[in-house]
């Protein structure tokens, strides 16, 4: 391993889903709620409560989830339709066009609650993959956020003086890590969080001087 891995250097955090790329479950939940005839509402309840953790940190297999799912909604099969549109809601947000910069002054390490077979096509088709040092996908880690574990996996691997900063779009993960000493942004639909990093980026600049 390179000297320069041990240097300190800034480490940008980013969730995925809400931050880089559009929020794919919400469409999901609005399509299986009306072949089921009940409210969205009450397919992401259904969807947290009997699904999300077992499904996110890979204890439930993709293939095993459709089905499950499908029954606990009130519908007979998984439509073929549903994996498709899932994958088609992650759409780059406007966020994408500034990694180029912050890849030249940080690393750009991801972290996301999601299904790998999912998510890194995705990330492929977006670019990200070739701008981003570390990538930790729930499924594969098992580790999902906001529990700590999720967090102090980033820490294990960060080196010795590297500064951190935390981007996601739910408040409660963002205070989770920041119980663990790492500052965080929560991001806002406006996009207006990039600024606040395009701030941390020149601090950082700055102290490196």
């Amino acid at each position: 391993m390179d000297y320069e891995d041990f240097r300190p250097r800034p480490v940008l955090v980013l969730d995925v889903c809400g931050v880089l790329l559009a929020e794919p479950t919400a469409p999901l939940f609005r399509a299986v709620a009306e072949e089921a005839g009940t409210s969205s509402d009450r397919v992401e309840a259904l969807f947290r409560h009997y699904f999300r953790d077992a499904l996110w940190s890979g204890r439930l297999d993709e293939s095993a989830f459709w089905p499950a799912f499908a029954a606990a909604c009130g519908v007979g099969q998984p439509s073929p339709t549903w994996p498709v549109l899932l994958r088609s809601a992650m759409a780059p947000l406007p966020a994408v066009s500034r990694l180029p910069s912050w890849s030249r002054s940080a690393q750009i390490w991801l972290l996301s609650n999601h299904r790998h077979e999912w998510l890194v096509p995705a990330l492929q088709a977006a670019g990200l993959h070739r701008l981003t040092h570390r990538i930790f996908i729930s499924s594969q880690t098992g580790a999902v956020k906001p529990n700590p574990s999720a967090y102090i996996q980033i820490l294990e691997q960060a080196s010795p003086g590297d500064c951190l900063l935390y981007v996601d779009d739910k408040k409660v993960n963002v205070e989770a890590f920041r119980n663990l000493g790492v500052d965080g942004v929560q991001a806002d639909p406006s996009g207006s969080w990039t600024a606040t990093v395009d701030g941390w980026l020149a601090a950082q600049t700055r102290r490196a001087r």
